[in-house]
């Protein structure tokens, strides 16, 4: 009976080390695979940082459908900038410094780095003549740039987007990450998804295992579907604007204001529509802006994208024409720029 025993434990053992074999083949033909069609993602890695979950990978590469993301030395999709900014002879900064911070819209997901609208922004700031720009709008709730710094003032733009953050982990970023910058200025892009978004799930790279990670991430995928197809009784942006998702929003404005108070910046909540035509969310932009402004921050409600003519990769991304149309709204309601 011993020998018996032992017998069924060695089968148990080779079976175990025949599926843990099938298991690292299966893996290594999906990382191999995941190199030669290019969806390995080499830009996100795990954060630390319990709130951040993931965060941009510095110096990575990763090229997705003919187009290249490239994260800096400093873990932006952006030129690299020094933190600390030349002063003039009364020792005030040279340079306006403007902060974006957003998701996959603002990282740029389907343009180049150039086209996003933070690097349009900045180009239209530059070129513009400086008696041009007369301040923010009164709306945007921010103090009117001196017009006796605007003949030497240059402007930087610096794009803090990581494709899946929500609110409260772009302001997470702000004060671990962006702050060291001494921004002027804050602008966050919200987008109509940021209460739900907290897609590290769906990503296989952010696990051990890239396979157990792809299944894992599909699986939820279809589960999540399944659950807003058939038991949702409101579509899922209405949805996410209630309850607790949406007072972590809340959340994430009140502690924005709070730091720009302690450091000195100003903020505009900037409202990125979804590019659908039969468009039926205005009820959530008020609640997002009546939010934002209960917290004491600026508005510019892009609204008025949604009718426009562009043409966007999906609801949620826009095109480069889209970019350039938000950054062209930017400079002109939050600026002034002519």
């Amino acid at each position: 009976m011993w020998l018996k025993a032992k017998r069924g434990s060695a089968k148990l053992w080779r079976s175990i080390a025949w599926l843990l074999l099938v298991f690292l083949v299966l893996e290594g033909c999906f990382r191999v695979g995941e190199t030669i069609w290019g969806n390995h993602d080499v830009v996100h890695i795990r954060s630390a940082d319990k709130v951040l979950m993931y965060e941009l990978n510095p110096n990575t590469t990763s090229v997705q459908q003919g187009i290249a993301y490239t994260i800096n030395s400093q873990g932006f999709r952006d030129d690299a900038y020094p933190i600390e900014r030349p002063l003039d002879a009364s020792g005030q900064p040279t340079t306006y410094r403007i902060i974006v911070l957003g998701d996959s819209v603002t990282f740029g997901w389907g343009v180049n780095s150039s086209q996003t609208f933070p690097n349009v922004l900045e180009r239209m700031l530059r070129g513009g003549q400086a008696d041009a720009v007369q301040g923010p709008t009164e709306d945007a709730g921010q103090q009117t740039i001196d017009s006796s710094q605007q003949s030497h003032q240059s402007f930087e733009v610096l794009n803090f987007g990581v494709s899946g953050y929500g609110t409260e982990q772009e302001v997470e970023q702000l004060a671990t990450k962006a702050l060291m910058y001494r921004p002027d200025q804050v602008i966050v892009a919200y987008v109509l998804n940021d209460p739900g978004t907290n897609d590290i799930v769906f990503r296989p790279d952010y696990y051990p295992s890239h396979l157990f990670g792809w299944v894992y991430g599909k699986t939820l995928l279809v589960v999540r579907k399944i659950y807003y197809a058939f038991f949702l009784k409101e579509d899922y942006i209405h949805y996410i604007h209630k309850g607790k998702s949406f007072e972590a929003v809340g959340a994430a404005f009140d502690r924005l204001a709070a730091l720009a108070k302690q450091d000195n910046f100003d903020v505009t909540v900037v409202i990125v529509p979804l590019f659908i035509e039969d468009y039926r969310w205005q009820d959530v932009h008020a609640l997002v802006a009546g939010r934002a402004r209960q917290a004491g921050l600026g508005v510019l409600d892009l609204y008025a994208l949604n009718a426009s003519s562009l043409g966007p990769q999906d609801p949620y991304h826009p095109d480069a024409a889209g970019h350039e149309e938000i950054a062209r709204m930017i400079a002109h309601d939050v600026f002034g720029l002519r």
